[in-house]
């Protein structure tokens, strides 16, 4: 993922969550129009979900009220049927979107300025603000006087400036300052000041004037670029107007309409404005600025107003009263067994406290633990105790597959052990073993030991393997049996807001041949970005190697506003795998297959961004376990990469890597290699930088490098990280890697 200050914090969340799960542990948890009428029909769960997509759609086209009243009436229609009850919670989450949209209609762009904003358009960002002296401001007052418009130009622009009474004093020049923008595409902090000079005054008895001019500022240097020599277009003490124009390739200037000169500049090159001009009385900013400023305050405005309706909000006042009326009698709930699973219950007592210990030294120290596993077989441990002791080890020395086949070895015995079917689902899931996962799954649940708690479980298991259909059935399942418990319910709202999306008062989306970009921007950002991840994911295939032939299917990417709706969502989205990061400009989540970007100041960024996390969803197609520096590092090598006459530049050198490289020494690639998700990203920059290193390395290097970086990737199909890694550098080699990197830094360095 990348980070919002330019720096990276991204996080593959599959494998870390997948790794917190205790392998053999149970979870134990607590016990375009208004729709038309639809013609009458039998009450099937399938004209029930149609009924419900006529709802979505009332209330995608800015129709809440329409929205509610095609719901209530599906309702009605359906009234007391299992299909209902089942997708309780679906019905709750789009009730109070709807009641959301009703109460809380879009903010308009007007609300979160303090001029006078004549246009904005948000898919451009083009805008004309017009401010009064005296009245509230947007523009920041510096201590020598000037005010600074704090955003960000990405286009053409004009400034214009009015006064009353043009100034005669050579120590009062009205300037106008316009490019220092060293983050923008051009990467230049050069500035274009544009002095609008004095018109005549009499200096010690003498008439003078100051000449209009525009100057380049480089650094130190400053070079007159144009001026106007013959006669000054402002008479002192009058009306005046003024204006600096900056276009795609020129920076000109005028006083009263009379032109002053103007100079070429770069392409790209816009930057922020400053102003200086004594006297003034209106400012006017016209052109296209990074749409990012009002459309991250709006985005703000919209999130904190969701927080205190969720706070008040409940959805029982809008929705019918026999929907929570008991409904006869229920079904039973399953009785299961909570605790400690049956493969330690059935231990001999004297082998009890040691078999405990044994765990407890899985985490700190697993070769201690496998150890110990022998020793309890040879004082008489039972075979499932045994072997689920041994998997759990195995797992944390990084060997899943061994773990799975110890497994496998219990249930080749025991082929309904609820414990080992329970430890056969997590580690299929970091296996990336989905048809398999299924089937254990599906085992696991027909156990008489299965319950609420196990439901949780599975669901779990399944939202790891980002399988959010079959995690929504298995929770509506749950509520047919009669299945209850607060992790089960917080489980079920959980699923349904994330295949419903972001709750955002209105929403544009784009389809394209393998994304839906869905955003609350406009309907040209979701169009744009669907373009850059379809470029992206060509050169992925070309260059990294092609996906295996699946079911067509068209992958969820949301483009935020802001970030204040952005953070909420992960949050929410991601509650059940721990904290969600903070600080990123987006993320690929593989649990809930979606890429989750917001709306950077810089737009261009916000597309790097896009790249970036396309990266992630792509590898994940490909790899089920990828270790985090080649994630990472591959997705970094691939954001930024540039075509030359319609080629793609692979081997481009990242001056920024290499400078952050220059600053401290490389991680032996015996630790690098095998570098924890966690100390990953702490150590971000350098790890980044480190792992788009080693990536160019072993993709532009030597054949020998080559050939490691085709066969991590193979093993990667089928192994886990931990494992491919392990079989793919032994210890000569990484050492070897060692001294390769800081010659290939050198060389890169030296390009």
């Amino acid at each position: 993922m990348r980070t919002s200050n330019g720096w990276m914090g991204r996080r593959v969340a599959r494998a870390a969550a997948a790794a917190a799960v205790a392998l053999g542990a149970l979870v134990v948890a607590g016990t375009a129009g208004a729709a038309d009428a639809p013609s009458a029909a039998p009450p099937t769960e399938a004209a029930f979900l149609a009924e419900l997509d006529r709802a979505k759609a009332n209330l995608s086209a800015g129709k809440p009220a329409d929205a509610r009243k095609v719901l209530l009436d599906a309702l009605e229609r359906h009234r007391e049927t299992d299909h209902v009850h089942a997708k309780l919670l679906t019905v709750e989450d789009l009730a109070a979107r709807i009641a959301f949209r009703a109460t809380v209609p879009p903010p308009e762009p007007q609300s979160v300025v303090k001029g006078k904003l004549k246009k904005f358009l948000s898919f451009s960002g083009l805008v004309e603000l017009v401010y009064e002296v005296g009245k509230p401001s947007d523009l920041e007052a510096r201590p020598d006087g000037s005010l600074l418009f704090p955003v960000r130009f990405r286009g053409p622009y004009t400034i214009t400036i009015k006064g009353d009474s043009y100034a005669d004093d050579p120590k009062k020049v009205p300037l106008v300052q316009l490019g220092m923008d060293a983050q923008g595409r051009a990467k230049l902090d050069d500035a274009w000041l544009v002095s609008f000079g004095v018109p005549p005054f009499t200096d010690g008895g003498q008439k003078a004037w100051l000449p209009p001019r525009i100057l380049r500022i480089a650094g130190e240097a400053k070079t007159v670029v144009a001026e106007k020599t013959d006669a000054h277009p402002a008479q002192a003490r009058r009306p005046f107007r003024l204006e600096a124009t900056m276009s795609a390739t020129r920076v000109a200037a005028s006083v009263n309409g009379t032109t002053i000169g103007g100079a070429e500049k770069p392409d790209g090159v816009f930057g922020f404005v400053l102003i200086l001009v004594p006297g003034w009385r209106e400012i006017t900013i016209s052109g296209q600025i990074e749409p990012s400023w009002i459309q991250g305050r709006l985005d703000e405005i919209v999130a904190a107003k969701r927080k205190a309706f969720d706070a008040t909000f409940d959805v029982r006042s809008v929705l019918p009263a026999w929907l929570y009326a008991p409904r006869g009698k229920a079904p039973a709930p399953t009785a299961h067994r909570e605790g400690l699973g049956g493969s330690i219950l059935a231990l001999p007592p004297e082998l009890m406290v040691p078999y405990a210990e044994a765990l407890e030294k899985v985490d700190d120290d697993p070769k201690a633990a496998l150890e110990a596993a022998e020793a309890l077989r040879a004082k008489g441990a039972t075979a499932e105790a045994v072997g689920l002791l041994t998997a759990r080890a195995l797992e944390a020395l990084g060997e899943p597959t061994k773990a799975l086949a110890a497994v496998d070895q219990v249930l080749a015995a025991a082929p309904d052990a609820f414990d080992a079917l329970f430890a056969r689902a997590g580690l299929l899931v970091r296996l990336g073993r989905d048809s398999d996962l299924t089937l254990t799954l599906q085992a696991l649940m027909k156990r008489p030991e299965a319950g609420a708690a196990t439901y949780v479980a599975a669901g779990r298991f399944l939202l790891l393997a980002g399988r959010l259909d079959e995690a929504r059935r298995l929770s509506e399942d749950a509520a047919r049996r009669g299945e209850r418990s607060e992790a089960l319910e917080q489980l079920g709202r959980l699923v349904v807001r994330a295949q419903a999306g972001p709750a955002w008062p209105r929403a544009f989306e784009y389809k394209s041949s393998n994304y839906h970009v869905v955003s609350d921007i406009d309907q040209d950002t979701c169009r744009k970005a669907a373009l850059v991840l379809e470029d992206a994911l060509a050169d992925f295939r070309g260059h990294v190697r092609s996906l295996k032939p699946e079911p067509r299917r068209l992958y969820r990417v949301y483009l935020f506003s802001g970030r204040a709706s952005f953070q909420d969502y992960v949050e929410d989205a991601l509650s059940f795998a721990g904290k969600a990061p903070e600080q990123v400009a987006g993320l690929y989540s593989p649990v809930l297959k979606q890429l989750l970007i917001w709306n950077l100041p810089d737009r261009d960024e916000m597309m790097k961004t896009v790249r970036h996390e396309g990266f992630h969803q792509y590898l994940d197609r490909l790899l089920p376990d990828p270790p985090v520096w080649l994630n990472e590092g591959l997705a970094v090598y691939f954001e930024d990469l540039k075509r030359v006459n319609g080629e793609l530049k692979t081997d481009a050198v990242r001056r920024d890597f290499v400078q952050i490289l220059a600053g401290k020494p490389l991680v032996p690639m015996a630790e690098f290699a095998r570098i924890r998700h966690a100390d990953f990203y702490r150590t971000s920059p350098h790890s980044y930088a480190q792992g788009w290193l080693v990536a160019h390395l072993l993709r532009h290097g030597t054949p020998r490098h080559k050939e490691l970086y085709r066969a991590l990737l193979s093993r990667l199909e089928t192994a886990a990280g931990t494992e491919a890694v392990r079989a793919t550098f032994d210890d000569a080699t990484l050492r070897a890697l060692d001294t390769d990197l800081k010659a290939h830094l050198d060389a890169l360095r030296a390009r």
